[in-house]
């Protein structure tokens, strides 16, 4: 799908997804925010992240995250095995490809010590590999301040600043949804 049909795509379905709820008062989002929240589907997802133009950022809160496709290469770091060669090319390539097209991609990790085995192995096989695409990552640690800021437990994506995607886990670290915001930004 180009970009344009992406855009196309993504405003007329927006405001018909039949999946919406009120969110404002719900105890998973902080007091301050109010609007509605749409379920993406898998698809949908993956066409509201294929339209932004300029910048993405997710903000990530969970000390861990169950990914199947992640599982094996966790448990080699724990058994003390090299990171293998292909490790996360599919993600790089993309990073790659959004660079090229002029756009920028990051993340902000947020963590307290001790590190999960997932932190562990993010730190270790994960960051550097996206650095080395020129991913943007920056690490911030709240062991003991959270510096005013929004870390306990919900990640989302922003979009050109201006479209948000709620990322939601279970306590596990499962992710068991994802919903688009509707409403202010700020």
């Amino acid at each position: 799908m180009t970009q344009s049909a992406a855009r196309s795509w993504f405003r007329e379905t927006r405001t018909g997804l039949s999946r919406c709820r009120t969110a404002k008062g719900s105890q998973r989002f902080l007091s301050t925010f109010s609007g509605r929240l749409c379920a993406l589907s898998n698809g949908e997802w993956r066409n509201v992240f294929d339209a932004f133009q300029h910048d993405a950022w997710r903000f990530k809160t969970q000390p861990t995250y169950i990914m199947p496709r992640e599982a094996e290469n966790v448990a080699r770091l724990l058994r003390g095995e090299d990171k293998p060669a292909e490790h996360h090319v599919e993600w790089h390539s993309r990073v790659k490809g959004y660079l090229e097209e002029g756009k920028k991609i990051g993340r902000i990790c947020i963590v307290r010590h001790p590190l999960t085995d997932y932190q562990r192995y993010q730190s270790a096989w994960g960051i550097p590999g996206n650095v080395a695409v020129s991913e943007d990552i920056r690490v911030l640690d709240v062991t003991h301040d959270e510096y005013g800021l929004p870390v306990g437990g919900q990640d989302w994506w922003i979009f050109d600043e201006s479209t948000i995607v709620h990322l939601n886990f279970r306590p596990d670290g499962t992710q068991i949804g994802r919903e688009i915001h509707e409403g202010d930004v700020e």
